[in-house]
């Protein structure tokens, strides 16, 4: 991840953020939650993940975490204002500008779905070298089975890496 998604993922890129332990602690949750697959090559490298987490329309204590972070951006942002480091400044504009214009919430979409549990994207990277070949789309597909197997009806995917949505 560090190596493949983290230097040309473009938004971090364009912000500055590089890998942090917050960061790790995102991925590390992902991957225990079971819902992520990943491909390798014939030496059984990897070259590409997807990592996903599955949101219960009944939890209550990520619904509420997730809201307060999202009315807790705009004071962040004040509060970067004034801080001394430039990244979390551009990060926390950058950040609240995105879910505004985006107007992301998953836990809308269990109403509109109506379904019970959702899988969402926590990131889908590919090595370079396996790059515009399909195999993030394949990823995906991968990813999306192992979801129905949990249960999940929908899958939802915001992407902004270079290539997405090329195949």
């Amino acid at each position: 991840m560090a190596h493949n998604f983290f230097p040309d993922e473009p938004l971090l890129r364009s912000i500055g953020i590089t890998r942090n332990s917050f960061m790790d602690s995102l991925i590390g949750e992902a991957i225990n939650g079971g819902s992520c697959v990943m491909a390798t090559d014939s030496s059984g490298k990897i070259i590409g993940v997807r990592l996903t987490e599955i949101t219960d329309k009944d939890d209550g204590f990520k619904k509420c975490f997730e809201r307060s972070l999202m009315c807790f951006l705009p004071c962040l942002g004040r509060i970067a204002k004034i801080s001394k480091k430039p990244v979390l400044r551009k990060s926390c504009k950058v950040f609240d500008a995105l879910l505004s214009e985006l107007d992301y919430d998953v836990w809308t979409l269990f109403d509109e779905f109506g379904c019970q549990k959702i899988l969402t994207d926590v990131c889908v990277c590919t090595s370079k070298e396996a790059r515009v070949k399909g195999l993030g789309t394949e990823l995906v597909k991968q990813g999306e089975s192992v979801g129905r197997e949990k249960g999940c009806d929908y899958s939802v995917n915001l992407v902004t890496g270079l290539y997405s949505g090329m195949n």
